[in-house]
C-alpha cells in the first residue's frame, strides 16, 4: 500500500493468508503517483494460529483483535524501529469471513500508526477533489461523510471513511486508503495538497462556522485515528493537528443535500 510517506508491504507464504489480503484489499494499487519516503513497514503473512521466530508478532484471529492487540502494535514499532525487520501477522485461515474482519482492523490500526510516526495523521474523514486542492471533510460514524462524497465530490474522490495526511513538498497532502465506509464509493482522485478542512454536521441549511485558536485543534483532534499515545508521540501529533488546523483553515460546516456547500468553502 503506497501511502506517500510510507510503504507497507505484505508478503506471505501460505496461500490462504495471501488469499485473505487479496479479498480485503480488493488489488488496491490507487497510489498518489509520488515516491514514497521514509523505511517501509513490512508485514509478513503467516496461516495458522501463531508465529515462531518474528521479532513482533500479531495474532489476527478474532472478530477485532487478540487480546494484547496494542502491545503488539508497540513491538511492531521497536522492531521496525530497531532493525526494520518484518513484523509476523498470524491469520486463522479458517474463517475467511472473521479473518477478513480482522485483518481490515489490523490494517486501518497499521496504517494510522505509520502516519502518526511518519509526520502525518490518518482521520475519520472524506476528503473531495477541488480546483485549489482536497477539502478534507471530518465526522464520526453516520455524520455524513460518505453521502457527501457521493452528492458533491464530482470532481474526484479522495476517500469517503478513512483518509492520509501527511506533509509533502512543504505542504500537507491528502492521500486515498483502501478503507471505504459501509456503502464503498471508489477512490477516483490522486492525492492532492490539503486545500480547506472542516467538521461535518448534518443540518436544513448550509453555514460555515469558522473555528480558531486550540476550538479549531480540538476540533481536528476529535477525528484523528490513532489507537495507542506514548511519550513520543503527544507532541507529534498535536502539533500536525494544528497544521491541518491552520493550513485548511478549519471551520464547522453545517450541510443539507439540498444546498451547494462549495458557495460557502469556495468562497471562504
Amino acid at each position: 500500500m503506497h501511502l506517500g510517506l510510507f510503504d507497507i508491504r505484505l508478503s506471505g507464504s501460505d496461500p490462504l493468508a495471501k488469499d485473505a489480503v487479496d479479498r480485503v484489499l480488493g488489488g488496491w494499487s490507487h497510489g498518489p503517483g509520488l515516491a514514497p519516503r521514509g523505511v517501509p513497514v513490512r508485514v509478513r503473512l503467516e496461516g495458522g494460529e501463531s508465529g515462531q521466530g518474528a521479532n513482533a508478532e500479531v495474532l489476527v484471529h478474532g472478530p477485532f483483535a487478540a487480546p494484547g492487540w496494542f502491545a503488539s502494535l508497540g513491538r511492531l514499532w521497536k522492531a521496525w524501529g530497531e532493525d526494520g525487520g518484518a513484523v509476523r501477522v498470524a491469520c486463522d485461515v479458517s474463517a475467511p469471513a472473521v479473518t477478513d474482519l480482522a485483518l481490515t482492523s489490523f490494517l486501518r490500526f497499521l496504517v494510522a500508526e505509520a502516519a502518526a510516526r511518519s509526520g502525518g495523521l490518518a482521520f475519520h474523514a472524506c476528503a473531495v477533489a477541488r480546483p485549489d486542492g482536497a477539502a478534507l471533510l471530518l465526522a464520526r460514524s453516520d455524520g455524513g461523510k460518505t453521502t457527501f462524497a457521493r452528492t458533491f465530490g464530482h470532481l474526484g474522490v479522495i476517500g469517503d471513511d478513512y483518509c492520509v495526511v501527511a506533509p509533502l513538498r512543504g505542504r500537507l497532502w491528502v492521500f486515498p486508503t483502501p478503507f471505504r465506509g459501509r456503502e464503498g464509493t471508489p477512490v477516483s482522485s490522486p492525492a492532492l495538497p490539503l486545500w480547506r478542512a472542516a467538521e461535518l454536521v448534518k443540518s436544513d441549511r448550509v453555514t460555515r462556522e469558522p473555528l480558531r485558536g486550540s476550538d479549531a485543534v480540538v476540533a481536528v483532534l476529535r477525528h484523528v485515528l490513532l489507537f495507542s499515545m506514548d511519550r513520543s508521540l503527544r507532541l507529534a501529533v498535536l502539533e500536525t493537528a494544528a497544521r491541518v488546523a491552520s493550513e485548511g483553515r478549519m471551520a464547522r460546516l453545517w450541510f443539507g443535500l439540498r444546498d451547494d456547500p462549495w458557495k460557502v468553502l469556495d468562497g471562504d
